[in-house]
């Protein structure tokens, strides 16, 4: 479980650094300090992220290994009734309605989320589709970059403050 909750810490940190480094660009340019320190810190916690997620994906086939192995012991020495009856019992459809129920606020911060992806991406199209100016950019080059930038710091910034901490609370609730 504590694995679980630095797993969402990180992944916060990551997202709230990926929408400040799009406003620190903005603001300070390209290879300024603040968007050189927001860069970093995106990958490190990107790269605890990932390790986080591996750490979880471990523990849970261990998890399932174990159980297996529980499974042949108990198969071989005969006795599987009271087996079965614990494991495979505890997978109930109202149990998947239940866990489904409380992703409900998460998969609504995914539609507003999608909703700025297709904006990021409409700013990328309008950026490629402007005429290149040599030596400088062009209007059309400015507004695509903006409206990319609006779609990727609404992006991250509804991950931050609408999707993880409905993720955090929805598995607070349960333990």
């Amino acid at each position: 479980l504590a694995l679980i909750y630095l797993g969402f810490a990180v992944a916060w940190v990551m997202a709230a650094a990926t929408a400040a480094e799009v406003v620190a660009r903005r603001a300070w340019g390209e290879g300024s300090a603040p968007v050189l320190f927001l860069h970093a810190v995106m990958y490190g916690a990107l790269k605890v992220c990932v390790y986080t997620i591996l750490a979880v994906f471990a523990l849970v086939v261990l998890l399932l290994c174990t159980q297996c192995v529980a499974y042949v012991i108990a198969l071989v020495s005969g006795s599987t009734s009271g087996f079965k009856k614990s494991t495979f019992g505890a997978i109930r459809p109202e149990l998947t309605a239940h866990f489904f129920r409380l992703l409900r606020p998460a998969v609504l911060g995914f539609v507003v989320d999608l909703a700025f992806v297709l904006l990021a991406v409409a700013g990328l199209l309008v950026e490629m589709m402007s005429p290149h100016v040599k030596g400088s950019i062009s209007k059309g080059e400015m507004v695509g970059s903006v409206i990319e930038d609006v779609g990727i710091f609404g992006m991250h910034a509804t991950v931050c403050f609408l999707i993880i901490p409905a993720l955090v609370l929805s598995v607070w609730r349960e333990c």
